[in-house]
């Protein structure tokens, strides 16, 4: 559901995504987080990711999530 929630074909030169309000518990999570990123770069758009909290920056560090990821 996450992956269908955005428009890969949109004309933009960039996606920030907003985790704020948001918790990542598990590598499906990371996962699916990679995937969008991946799907826009293979478009040529930039992604920045914004938000995430102290336990969702571990996940993603430990499975080696997002290398763009902010909000740490």
């Amino acid at each position: 559901m996450f992956i269908d929630s955005f428009d890969f074909n949109e004309d933009v030169d960039k996606v920030i995504i907003d985790v704020s309000e948001a918790q990542l518990w598990d590598d499906s999570a990371v996962g699916a987080m990679d995937k969008a990123e991946s799907k826009f770069e293979q478009r040529g758009i930039k992604v920045e990711i914004r938000g995430l909290d102290k336990q969702s920056s571990i996940l993603m560090d430990k499975i080696g999530g997002l290398s763009k990821a902010s909000g740490h």
